[in-house]
């Protein structure tokens, strides 16, 4: 089942850590325009931010059961 609307950041890793594998759906849709302009900004290149984007999504993934949700998610 998707994650409910209206669900914070903190939410939304909980429930990734949960195993709702949309929750990270949700995530991108949210963060993933902001990654791509800071990545493109940096490379200059539109093939290598995307590249970027995918590897900060999948080190969200992977270290999802490190998250604390005292942190800003978008730290």
């Amino acid at each position: 089942m998707p994650p409910k609307p209206g669900k914070t950041d903190n939410d939304l890793m909980q429930a990734l850590q949960g195993g709702d594998d949309s929750a990270l759906e949700e995530l991108m849709r949210r963060h993933g325009q902001y990654v791509m302009n800071v990545a493109y900004r940096y490379l200059q290149d539109r093939d290598e931010a995307q590249d970027m984007v995918q590897e900060v999504f999948t080190r969200v993934y992977l270290n999802r059961n490190g998250y604390k949700p005292a942190a800003k998610f978008t730290t």
